[in-house]
Order: structure tokens, then C-alpha cells, then sequence
């Protein structure tokens, strides 16, 4: 309860926040929400994928987002190795959805972003992703 009191709440209004802003002077606005997801689950099973492209009903950044990265080194699922669960999920069926955003979610496995030289090569690598889908969709 405090982890959400002083945590979630604070966070999550800002995002809000910050989107209805957008909303109100006619900013046109991508949401894109990253997470990490670990390699290996319980009982053996083996996570094959380096990143995936999660995305609800709002598809064409996703779609566009799979378009570039599949054409690199990395193995890309689309809504691996999550989908969007709107019973449990929040970013994008509360910030992106519901307030009708185009929105993506990256899941980037850990074993890739678990050092200072992985999330720099990342961080280089969705930013050209990004703004190669930009530049595509004119955003």
C-alpha cells in the first residue's frame, strides 16, 4: 500500500498529467512504455525473443516498430513475451487507450540490458528505431 501510495500514484498521475497536457494544446503524442522481461522463466522454459513489440488495439506504431527491428540483428515478437492484459496492465490501457493515444510497449530482455554497455547500445538502437517509424509515420 505505501509502494503505491508514495510510488504508482504519483507516477502514473504525472504521465496523465503530462498527456492530457499534450491533449489540450494539440500536440500530437506517442506513448511508448519499456519494460524488461528475464530470458529464462520457471521450469525451464526458454524466452527466445531479445525484444518485443507489445501493442493493444493502437497497432501502427507497433507494426512499423516491427518493421525496423525485424530487419536487424534481434530476434522481435509482436506481443511476446507479453500482450497487453487489461486487467492487469496499466500504461497503455489507461494512458494510451483510453484516452484513444497511439501507443507501443517495448519488452527488452535483461540478459541484453544487464550492463552499463547493453543499455547504451539499446538506448542507441530504439533511438534510430523510433525515429525511423517517426520519420515513416510523420509523427
Amino acid at each position: 500500500d505505501r509502494r503505491v501510495a508514495e510510488i504508482f500514484h504519483p507516477y502514473h498521475e504525472a504521465i496523465g498529467n503530462a498527456l492530457d497536457t499534450r491533449i489540450t494544446v494539440g500536440r500530437e503524442t506517442v506513448l511508448c512504455a519499456m519494460h524488461s522481461f528475464t530470458r529464462n522463466m520457471s521450469e525451464g522454459v526458454v524466452r527466445p525473443w531479445d525484444i518485443g513489440v507489445i501493442h493493444g488495439p493502437s497497432t501502427e506504431i507497433g507494426d512499423a516498430l516491427l518493421n525496423v527491428l525485424s530487419n536487424s540483428e534481434f530476434r522481435v515478437g509482436r506481443n511476446e513475451p507479453y500482450g497487453v492484459d487489461y486487467y492487469n496492465d496499466y500504461t497503455i490501457p489507461v494512458h494510451g487507450d483510453s484516452r484513444q493515444i497511439r501507443s507501443v510497449g517495448l519488452e527488452i530482455c535483461q540478459d541484453l540490458i544487464n550492463q552499463d554497455s547493453g543499455q547504451r547500445y539499446f538506448a542507441v538502437i530504439l533511438e534510430l528505431a523510433l525515429r525511423e517509424v517517426a520519420d515513416q509515420l510523420k509523427i
